[in-house]
């Protein structure tokens, strides 16, 4: 519901098989991952997104609930732009967004 307006194209995608044809495809600025998700496998794809030097540049937003369990341990060695603790409003999630991707582009000239 955050990104349901004209500022944002969208694309879900349910399986992380799916990820790599779709980043390919349509060159995301930014991916979202629920970190607990049993079908993605969001640590393994945020892992393989920031070390593919493709998509090195492409945000990741990690969401999670904030008592969910996670692997710490694992979480610790990927890179990631921002986690997000679930539930969250929708207008601090696209501003927490916004504010991610506004500091990822670069300067004019750069």
């Amino acid at each position: 519901m955050a990104f349901n307006h004209k500022d944002f194209d969208l694309s879900i995608i349910t399986s992380g098989e799916e990820l790599p044809a779709e980043m390919d495809r349509i060159r995301p600025d930014m991916v979202i991952l629920d970190l607990n998700s049993p079908v993605v496998g969001a640590y393994d794809l945020c892992d393989k997104i920031k070390n593919d030097r493709r998509w090195s540049q492409t945000c990741v937003i990690l969401v999670r609930k904030e008592f969910e369990k996670i692997d710490q341990d694992r979480l610790d060695t990927i890179n990631y732009d921002l986690m997000v603790f679930m539930p969250v409003q929708s207008r601090e999630f696209e501003e927490k967004v916004r504010f991610i991707l506004q500091q990822k582009r670069p300067l004019p000239g750069d």
